[in-house]
Formats: structure tokens, C-alpha cells, sequence
């Protein structure tokens, strides 16, 4: 199962979203540690220490497939700034390296025992309710980890946690504070509101054609015709010449001879293993077990029939425990760190990792050396076979240029392109938003081809394994909407935004004379409003879902009372404006509390402690010396 660690996976990040690691891979921003950097690509400095934009950008990214994978086809830029993803990330690293630096500070550490337990009792990790390697493998490697990275990033989690519980460990509550907390959580509100729509003022917005036209013309920039292009283009792939081109036996040697540190071989060891499990009530008995089968294999028994019998990573045993060639970097560090320890022949003692109790037998090691010429020559014919295919696709493209620029019509492009065995197409008028051609798909080639006027060419243009060759046919640049055309939208939006303004400013009267008279009811009537009653919601449970409003970021909700009844102000959702006024509330079910006392005393010793964790590490950035490069965010 070991070999399940290796870092040959190359796949895209996932999303990780199992509660136990979420704080890890997401928020953390898990990835190598120590990471040098310059001043001038560096995003924040910390008591003098820098954090790089290489961190930022790994951990922001982090945020942002986080919340893609939530919001799914929902997810858009503005929910990324409105959610504040570029402060968030930097807050992160921030927070993190002075949290790190006072847990160094107190002289606190994180033992081999205590990282082990914590990655062999992750959730994510396990499969059935049992630690598994595959998982463990597939969700490091996913996000391009070997175990040395992820252990040591882990560390510094851990560390946090370490020195976190030490600030909130002392925190208790009460009986009284458990029962006040409830009370005032579970408190039920019920709103009578009037809603003053904006509907109800269009037919009333008069907008004038001066207005409207005096509007489009300091708005121009907002109502063109886009830019449109017709191109004709010609494309070759770089496949198509593979069968033109020979490598030879002295191509070969010259790369050879040039590219040494390309064929260097670090330093290898292959390796078998017995893996035993370690039951944590009975972790004597296992390594008890070890000792025995450790005393074997020197009184002359077979490793690999050992192996076969007793190791529990079924996938290496059924080889005799072999795990064949491995790398530094490649392990976990234990396990690393006492196979590259080893003579070839010599077995371990027993090497605790955090799965299980190993046994390694080393059986041959490869010292650091450069690969021989006849064992990486296929390597170098395949390299060199598509460098000479890139160069003949590139030469060919550029040998088409002149005709091409010399062509007069579509027709005679055409036959260019079908004389040199290209393929080829004509776009239509596009515009630069279109993403059905190829040409407006790709970034690279968009960006050059819409800067060509008639009758240009473009230079050739790569895009993955093909060359593009465009000419401009037509274009008919970006040109101001005319009022026939963007008046009528116009006088729509005027009117919209003068009924808009119509109705918050009858909103705000209605809330002013209700805040006067501390009631709704009789000015509604004065108003032919109609007065509605909202469904009770609570601290707990503060969504209104007819009037789609949560109060859960409107504390002013829960400070009403019958001597100040009316919500101070004008609520807006969409095009209608809501003044709100206190009916009646509903206190919370003591007998109820009885039966959830344990889960509302969690809640509240989960809020203290926040609140302590999040003051802590306030008082660290107010000691702090923290600079933030904002242009690099």
C-alpha cells in the first residue's frame, strides 16, 4: 500500500470537502512551507518576515475552487469580492504566521506520535471507519502532495491547535449563562410590514426624450455596437509532420552530451516491508509481535514469506512486502527516513508511522548517477522527433505567410491552404464574446486577431499542439448605438430607476411617521398599504423566507420592543421597499431546553471560545508589524 504515496499524479486540485481536513487543504492553504522570497514578489511582510505571492496565490486558489465547488454554475467573480476571497487568503497567511511564531515563542512542538495519530484518525483518510491508504494517496496526490509536504504543513496546523487549546482551555459556562444564552437564542419574533413596490410608481416616472438621449450620451461607452471580425484562418497540426521527420543516432548523442542534469538520477532505494496494525489499547502486543518477526528474519526466515503471512498491506504482500524503487520525497518521513539509513540487505528495526508498525528490508540502493545513453535513448528520440515536427509545422506555416498575404479572396485562401495539406475555415462575423470558433476560444489567439485590421496577417499563433494562420477579411469596428436603437432600453431604465427612487422615498415616510406614532396599522390605511405579518423567525432560525430577508446580519431585529416597536430601517429586496414594525415575540421553550441543554451548552462554549481564539489573535496583529503590498493582490 505504501507505494500508493508515490507523487506521480499529476491531476487538477479537488475539492476537498470532508469536515476533518476542510481547514487543512482549504483554509490553511496546505503546501509546501518555508518558501523563500524576494521583496518585490512578495503580498504581505510580517514582523519582518515575508509572505510570497507563490502562498497567496496557492491558498486564494484554494478559496476559490472551494466556493466554485459550492456555488456550482452560480459562482461568479462578484461572489468571489463579495465574499472578500483576496483579504480572506492574505488574512489567512497572516494569522497564521504569528499564531506559529507564538506557539515558537512559548517553546511548543508537535511530536512524530501526535502528527501520525492525528493523519491515521482523519475521516477523510479512512474507509469503512478504518484508516485507507488508497484514499489517503488519491487526496494528496489530487492536490499535488507528497506525504513530506503535507506532514510538514500539517505540523504547523497542529501546532496552531496546540497553542489554541492552551488560550481557550480554561473557558467555562454556567447553568444561568447556558439557560440565557437559549432564551435569548431561541426567542421567537413575529413583524407586521408594509411593502411599498416600485411596480407601483412606473406608470407614474415620466423620463423625456432629452432626458433619455442626455443619458446616452454620457453613457456611450455603455451602448456599442461590439467589435466584429471575419477571418479567414488556416490551421496545422503538429502531428502531421511527425512522419516527416528522422531522428538520428547522433541527433541522439549531441542532446545526450548537451542535457546531462536532464538524466540525473537521484539517489534510490528499493524496498520491501511488513506492515503490522496498531491497535491503540493494545500497542505492546503489536510491537511485541514486530520483535518476533524481527527475530526471525535474523535467525535466517524468509522476509517475503514473513510478508506474505503477516503484513496487512494486502497490495505489497502478495509481492513478498516489495514496494520496488523509490525516491526521497516519495514516503512518509519515518518510513523514508530508515530505508535511506539502510545497507542493501539489512532490515530495520521497527519504524513507526501513522500506519502501523514497519519492518523494511532494503534489497538494492542506487546512488545518485546519470542515467546510461541506451536506457533514456527512446526518451530523447521522442523529444527531439516532436522538436523536429514543431520546427517543420512552424517552417511550413511560415513559408505561407506571403501568398497568404498576397491572396485577394476567400477563394484563393482556400486554395492555398488545401495546396499545403491545411486545414482551413472562414469565421463569419464574430465578435470577441463568440466562442464557437476556435479562433475566439482560445485566449491567445482572440487577443492577437482582433487587434488585425483588412487584409493583415497574423503572425503564426500556437495554441496546444496547433499553428494558426489568420487573415483578416472584415471588420467593422465598435461604433456608438444610435438613439433609435438604445432609446427605448434607456427610457425603461430611467423610468425603473425614478419609480425606484419614488418608492423608497414614500418607504422612508411611511418609517418616519410609524417611528413618530410607534404603530403601522392606521398609517398603512392612510396609505391604502396593505399591513402583512411575517413568519416567526429567531436568532436560531432567522430567515424570513416569503419576504426572502434573514436577519441574521440585522441585530437591530432583536432589540425591538413594544416602547420602540418599529425596525429603525427601510429594508430593500429587489424592487420592493419594506417598513417593519414588532407584533409580538414568543419566548423560548424552557422544556424544550431541557432536552437540548447539552447541544445549546456546546454552542455556547464553541462561541466563547471564538470569541477568545479571535481576540488572541487580534492582540497579535495589534503587536504586530504587518505591511501589505495591496498592488499585488
Amino acid at each position: 500500500m505504501l507505494e500508493h504515496f508515490r507523487n506521480k499524479q499529476k491531476s487538477i486540485i479537488i475539492l476537498l470537502v470532508f469536515a476533518a481536513i476542510i481547514i487543512v487543504f482549504v483554509f490553511w492553504g496546505v503546501g509546501p512551507t518555508g518558501q523563500k522570497s524576494t521583496e518585490d514578489m512578495a503580498v504581505a511582510k510580517v514582523n519582518g518576515e515575508l509572505i510570497s505571492g507563490k502562498e497567496y496565490i496557492a491558498t486564494y486558489k484554494r478559496h476559490v475552487d472551494y466556493y466554485k465547488q459550492m456555488f456550482k454554475e452560480n459562482y461568479t467573480d462578484e461572489i468571489a469580492k463579495s465574499l472578500k476571497l483576496k483579504e480572506k487568503s492574505l488574512d489567512i497567511l497572516i494569522n497564521k504566521k504569528l499564531v506559529l511564531d507564538d506557539a515558537n515563542d512559548r517553546g511548543m512542538k508537535i511530536t512524530d506520535n501526535e502528527l501520525q495519530d492525528t493523519i491515521k484518525n482523519i475521516d477523510a483518510f479512512k474507509k469503512d471507519g478504518v484508516f485507507d491508504l488508497e484514499t489517503y494517496k488519491r487526496l494528496l496526490s489530487a492536490n499535488r502532495l507528497t506525504p513530506a509536504e503535507y506532514e510538514q504543513s500539517l505540523q504547523g496546523d497542529l501546532l496552531y491547535n496546540k497553542i489554541a487549546e492552551t488560550i481557550i482551555k480554561d473557558i467555562t459556562v454556567t447553568d444561568a449563562e447556558i439557560a440565557d444564552f437559549y432564551k435569548k437564542e431561541a426567542r421567537k419574533y413575529t413583524y407586521d410590514y408594509v411593502t411599498i413596490s416600485t411596480d407601483s410608481y412606473v406608470n407614474d416616472a415620466a423620463v423625456t426624450q432629452d432626458e433619455a438621449k442626455d443619458y446616452l450620451k454620457k453613457n456611450a461607452s455603455s451602448y456599442l455596437e461590439p467589435l466584429r471580425l471575419n477571418a479567414f484562418y488556416i490551421k496545422a497540426e503538429i502531428s502531421q509532420f511527425d512522419d516527416k521527420v528522422k531522428v538520428t543516432s547522433a541527433d541522439i548523442k549531441e542532446y545526450y552530451d548537451k542535457n546531462p542534469k536532464q538524466f540525473e538520477m537521484p539517489e534510490k532505494v528499493a524496498a520491501a516491508h511488513i506492515l503490522l496494525p496498531i491497535d491503540p489499547s493494545a500497542k505492546d502486543k503489536a510491537r511485541t509481535k514486530a520483535q518476533e518477526l524481527i527475530k526471525k528474519i535474523k535467525a535466517g526466515e524468509e522476509f517475503a514469506a514473513l510478508a506474505k503471512k503477516h503484513s496487512v498491506d494486502t497490495s505489497s504482500a502478495l509481492r513478498g512486502g516489495d514496494l520496488g524503487w523509490f525516491q526521497r520525497g516519495d514516503m512518509v518521513g519515518p518510513f523514508e527516513e530508515a530505508a535511506f539509513s539502510l545497507k542493501k540487505g539489512e532490515v530495520s528495526g521497527i519504524v513507526e508511522t501513522a500506519f502501523g508498525l514497519h519492518i523494511i528490508k532494503v534489497y538494492d540502493k542506487q546512488e545518485p548517477q546519470t542515467a546510461p545513453l541506451k536506457e533514456v535513448e527512446p526518451q530523447i528520440k521522442s523529444i527531439i522527433a516532436k522538436e523536429k515536427a514543431w520546427k517543420e509545422c512552424s517552417e511550413a506555416i511560415l513559408a505561407t505567410i506571403k501568398p497568404f498575404s498576397e491572396a485577394k479572396t476567400v477563394a484563393e485562401l482556400k486554395k492555398i491552404a488545401a495546396q499545403r495539406g491545411f486545414s482551413s475555415a472562414e469565421t463569419g462575423l464574430i465578435t470577441e464574446t463568440d466562442r464557437k470558433s476556435p479562433i475566439t476560444a482560445d485566449d491567445t489567439l482572440r487577443d492577437t486577431v482582433f487587434t488585425l485590421r483588412p487584409g493583415e496577417v497574423s503572425r503564426p499563433l500556437q495554441s496546444n499542439q496547433t499553428f494558426y494562420l489568420v487573415k483578416a477579411v472584415e471588420r467593422i469596428d465598435p461604433s456608438a448605438q444610435d438613439f433609435a436603437k438604445a432609446g427605448p432600453g434607456i427610457i425603461k431604465l430611467l423610468k425603473a430607476q425614478k419609480a425606484a427612487e419614488a418608492a423608497k422615498k414614500k418607504a422612508e415616510e411611511v418609517l418616519n411617521t410609524a417611528v413618530s406614532k410607534k404603530e403601522l396599522a392606521s398609517i398603512a390605511k392612510a396609505e391604502r398599504l396593505k399591513v402583512e405579518q411575517s413568519e416567526p423567525f429567531s436568532i436560531q432560525q432567522p430567515v424570513m423566507k416569503k419576504l426572502r430577508i434573514s436577519a441574521s446580519d440585522k441585530p437591530k431585529f432583536f432589540e425591538t420592543t413594544k416602547e420602540a416597536p418599529v425596525y429603525p430601517y427601510v429594508i430593500q429586496v429587489g424592487t420592493n421597499f419594506y417598513v417593519m414594525k414588532l407584533n409580538s415575540t414568543k419566548e423560548a421553550d424552557m422544556a424544550e431546553f431541557e432536552k437540548i441543554k447539552e447541544s445549546v451548552k456546546e454552542n455556547l462554549l464553541a462561541k466563547k471560545r471564538n470569541d477568545a481564539a479571535d481576540a488572541w489573535i487580534k492582540g497579535l496583529r495589534d503587536k504586530a508589524k504587518i505591511e501589505i503590498f495591496s498592488d499585488r493582490l
